[in-house]
């Protein structure tokens, strides 16, 4: 149903919406490393047919080498249920957020220290949105969805580089600064069927949703003394530029169930358009993409409690990175197949699992440390990963309330192409920025790199805090 996104699947982050019944909740935190918080959750009936929630946060903390941790959140919701068959969900967030923008080590004489200094490191994020979602259930078995939300996020960021206080102490540090503006704007369009045709009871899924992301962003390089960091300034931008990104995709799945099986299938088709433009020269990239992606699976359920599985699986990711020429590369393809096994007796408080699986992944962005280029963070599709594995898992619930769960999983990652032919064969180690992360709908820029290639052209260690449904 959403091939767009990695093969390995999506972070779906639940927001916390109105309850029916009233509920109260303050929470006071402390802890090591000078962690202190403090939260509330207030909601219930707000009326007839009404409902309130409004969550609330203050963090001030840090965590190991004085990388800052701190968060302040209010995100209030409210919905409306004039019937059993119709709802409306109405909910807005607002969000700070600081931390170290680059809290990356090395070792010198056996020792772990960070490339960065604490008293000129920060990455400052604030966020905001506003969304609903709307649900109807006709009386002819059909239920029509439809979800949207506005998203805006303003990042500040700026580190330093004082690695070179051990080979040469009176040499100026490396400085770099960062902003990036995001807007994002979604909507989600549902209709289900359920129908039964016969001996089989379907469950049919139809869809069409559409986003549009742009962004700005800026970079600035620049050195400082090796002294009084706490006031040295934050280098300007001398690079600009920006994105606009917008998707459509159409989608399709139908869930069967006849006798003891149970059948999935799905299909997705999306239409990409994005720019890329360079602010300062003046020039833009256009591209278009276009990808069918689906999803199979066959389950069949023994009267006993095992049922055994087969799945596989496609997947579509645009790429907004640039490579040296100012192109936009190619989308990054994902497959998956996986069979396994499942069992829980009917009636029985626990259940086992197993499952072994195949996931391909080509056209992955990978950063290129290359000195010559101009100054910016570079990328080329590096190729194939193979990952391979199986997981084991079993659960249980006693009595009492306590949840027992024991869980192995193993998985071999294998660099099965590249553009760098040296590393074949290789492990595979995740080289994107860790907000190239779908998470939920919301995709970062991802035009920083995860990696330190080389002391003055790193990229930043952080994250967007994109609070999802």
């Amino acid at each position: 149903m959403y091939g767009a996104a990695s093969a390995a699947g999506i972070v779906n982050r639940i927001s916390k919406l109105p309850f029916e019944e009233a509920h109260r909740e303050v929470e006071l935190q402390y802890g090591t490393i000078g962690r202190a918080q403090a939260a509330f959750d207030f909601g219930g009936p707000a009326g007839d047919g009404m409902f309130y929630r409004v969550v609330g946060l203050a963090s001030d903390a840090e965590t190991n080498y004085d990388i800052a941790d701190d968060r302040y959140l209010l995100q209030p919701s409210f919905t409306w249920k004039p019937d059993e068959s119709t709802s409306l969900t109405v909910y807005g967030l607002a969000q700070k957020g600081e931390t170290d923008a680059s809290p990356a080590m090395f070792e010198h004489d056996g020792e772990l220290f960070r490339y960065s200094d604490p008293d000129y490191d920060h990455q400052k994020v604030t966020q905001y949105q506003v969304g609903y979602q709307f649900s109807h259930e006709f009386d002819n078995g059909l239920t029509f969805r439809q979800n949207a939300r506005a998203s805006d996020m303003a990042l500040r960021s700026r580190y330093v580089d004082t690695s070179s206080r051990f080979t040469a102490p009176a040499a100026n540090y490396a400085t770099t600064a960062i902003t990036d503006d995001e807007r994002a704007y979604q909507i989600d369009n549902q209709l289900e069927a359920k129908f039964d045709t016969g001996a089989v009871s379907h469950t049919l899924l139809t869809g069409l949703d559409y986003t549009w992301i742009t962004s700005d962003f800026g970079l600035g390089f620049g050195s400082v003394a090796p002294t009084d960091l706490a006031n040295a300034p934050t280098p300007d931008r001398t690079i600009f530029s920006g994105h606009d990104l917008r998707q459509t995709g159409i989608y399709a799945q139908e869930q069967a169930e006849f006798g003891n099986w149970r059948a999935v299938g799905g299909l997705r088709y999306d239409w990409v358009d994005q720019t890329a433009t360079d602010k300062v020269a003046g020039t833009e990239d256009r591209k278009d993409d276009g990808a069918l992606s689906g999803q199979a699976g066959l389950l069949y359920l023994f009267d006993n409690g095992i049922a055994p599985y087969v799945s596989y699986g496609t997947s579509f990711v645009p790429s907004t990175q640039q490579s040296a020429d100012g192109t936009v590369l190619d989308p990054t393809d994902g497959e998956q197949i996986e069979a396994g096994i499942k069992y829980q007796p009917e009636g029985g408080n626990y259940s086992l699992t197993a499952a072994t699986y195949q996931l391909v992944r080509s056209g992955k962005p990978q950063y290129v440390p290359d000195s010559t280029l101009p100054a910016g963070y570079y990328y080329k599709s590096s190729g194939e990963n193979t990952y391979k594995g199986f997981e084991l898992e079993g659960r249980t619930q006693l009595d009492n309330g306590i949840s027992l769960i024991a869980a192995y999983t193993y998985s071999h990652a294998e660099i099965t192409g590249n553009v760098n032919a040296a590393l074949i064969g290789k492990n595979a180690v995740d080289h994107a920025a860790p907000h190239d992360l779908v998470l939920g709908e919301l995709r970062g820029s991802g035009r920083y790199p995860a990696r330190r290639p080389q002391p003055r052209r790193r990229g930043p260690h952080h994250q967007r805090l994109l609070h999802v449904r």
